[in-house]
């Protein structure tokens, strides 16, 4: 059994929790997959949570957007030599950044297993704000029984479509079915109608749990509960998915 916490959002009421625009997810209590926008509210959240910053052992950025960076270099000031993983399409300065705060890039161009059940799909082709862009998504193999593995999909925002992100994900491993997708779907710019076509896609597809937080917008978190019955997860910072 893994597990699955959000500890970044911008969704908190409620909580003690900090929240504000962004997303960050710890899977297990070794792999960071992306930062927030602020990196003293994302340590404060995982020392909160139980989390020991001195045990990631990994960070993930989704794709190069300040609310997903953002929270990368408090974290690196206090870990220098984390090894860093990106994908394609990342500027330059960030390369560049990343370097002099200590850490140790790496850039993926397929799917790679970064720790055990834990894999990126690598570049995933999208667009953002009439240009291109390249983001990538985590799979989790969610059993080490071949007869009970699953598969889950986290998304940073889903910039190439939700529905791209998890059949790129399904296609690296075709012979499992489909358990879980959270993250950020990008939904805030569209339709209801629109929304609800994702959704019914979703679960042709055989998806048995969305968790649509961050930049999937009040309409995309409003239909998700109105279209999605029970498979729909209510999500904000401290979120916890075992999968």
């Amino acid at each position: 059994m893994m597990k699955v916490q959000v500890v970044y959002d911008n969704r908190g009421t409620g909580t003690t929790l900090h929240y504000g625009w962004g997303f960050s997810a710890m899977i297990g209590k070794t792999v960071l997959f992306d930062t927030g926008e602020d990196g003293d509210k994302l340590l404060s959240n995982l020392r909160s949570l139980g989390y020991d910053y001195n045990e990631i052992q990994m960070v993930v950025i989704s794709h190069d957007h300040w609310d997903h960076r953002g929270g990368l270099w408090k974290l690196l000031e206090k870990r220098r030599g984390l090894p860093v993983y990106i994908c394609d399409g990342f500027r330059d300065s960030f390369h560049q950044d990343v370097k002099e705060y200590g850490g140790n890039l790496r850039v993926v161009s397929g799917r790679t297993e970064i720790a055990p059940g834990v894999f990126t799909i690598g570049p995933i082709e999208g667009e953002y704000q009439g240009g291109p862009i390249q983001e990538q998504a985590i799979a989790l193999v969610s059993s080490e029984r071949a007869d009970r593995q699953q598969l889950n999909v986290v998304t940073g925002c889903a910039h190439p479509g939700v529905v791209k992100v998890v059949r790129e994900c399904s296609a690296a491993f075709p012979e499992l079915r489909i358990d879980s997708v959270l993250g950020g779907f990008h939904y805030k710019n569209k339709e209801d109608r629109e929304i609800a076509e994702e959704y019914r896609l979703l679960m042709e597809m055989g998806v048995q749990r969305l968790g649509p937080a961050h930049c999937s917008g009040d309409r995309g978190i409003e239909v998700c509960r109105r279209d999605c019955g029970e498979k729909g997860m209510s999500v904000d910072v401290g979120f916890l998915l075992d999968v």
